[in-house]
């Protein structure tokens, strides 16, 4: 891999990411009480904001990932499933910690 090889590797990385993690947070923001509360700005704000958060987790598993895996990576190997394991159970704790706050999934009885 030559020396832009791996910059054009995390720009597409960080891409997928963010438009996976949006498509995510617009499909799941019903299940919050915001959606019937909320003014359309706080939706768009809680949309961006919780993306901007999921793509910070998922960029600082990169590293995470590349140390644990150093070795693997020398002989070519892709790093991919450990970078997504890792965002997944950050994003995972950040929900629990959203709900704990106040930020509570919208329950109903119909």
């Amino acid at each position: 891999m030559n020396d832009t090889g791996w910059l054009q590797g995390l720009r597409r990385y960080i891409a997928v990411t963010a438009i996976a993690d949006l498509i995510w947070e617009v499909a799941h923001l019903p299940l919050y009480t915001i959606w019937n509360e909320g003014e359309p700005r706080e939706k768009l704000f809680a949309v961006l904001h919780c993306t901007a958060g999921d793509v910070l987790i998922a960029l600082c598993a990169c590293p995470v990932a590349i140390l644990v895996l150093r070795d693997i990576l020398i002989q070519r190997f892709v790093a991919r499933t450990p970078w997504q394991c890792w965002g997944i159970g950050e994003a995972t704790d950040q929900e629990l910690i959203d709900q704990e706050h106040g930020l509570r999934p919208l329950v109903t009885d119909g």
